[in-house]
């Protein structure tokens, strides 16, 4: 017998909710920040655009800044307002659904995206090789 955890953590589930919702992500798109409008380039770029990341993308009741569904990766951007508003008991449920459904995630800071997309784009590319020391 499912409990009410498992339809917590049923993906399926949730996109079938949100293909039935009032929300329109599609104008989440619209209103990016500089930020995520850099994040955004870099991912739409070889050799990340292979991985089709989805920007401001429902996973579970989430919506995250950026998706891979063939990865299983999100990619959040941390931010002033983020580190101000941190609820812990929030993202331990969070991550739960994420473990439950084998995702990973990443995080840089707006800072990093920012001043040092080069950097980042390096860092992103080798940790996306699969012959890297540390892939994902």
């Amino acid at each position: 017998m499912k409990s009410s955890k498992d339809h917590y953590y049923d993906l399926e589930k949730w996109k079938k909710i949100h293909s039935k919702s009032s929300i329109n992500f599609m104008d989440l798109q619209l209103s990016l920040t500089e930020t995520e409008l850099k994040l955004k380039e870099i991912l739409e770029s070889k050799p990340f655009i292979k991985h089709n990341f989805k920007c401001k993308h429902p996973v579970g009741p989430y919506i995250m800044d950026f998706y891979s569904e063939a990865l299983k990766l999100i990619i959040q951007i941390d931010t002033e307002y983020n580190e101000r508003r941190r609820d812990v008991s929030y993202e331990i449920e969070r991550n739960k659904l994420f473990e439950y459904n084998d995702i990973k995630t990443l995080s840089f800071h707006e800072e990093l995206i920012i001043t040092a997309p080069n950097g980042l784009r390096a860092v992103l590319e080798e940790m996306l090789n699969p012959r890297s020391s540390f892939p994902l």
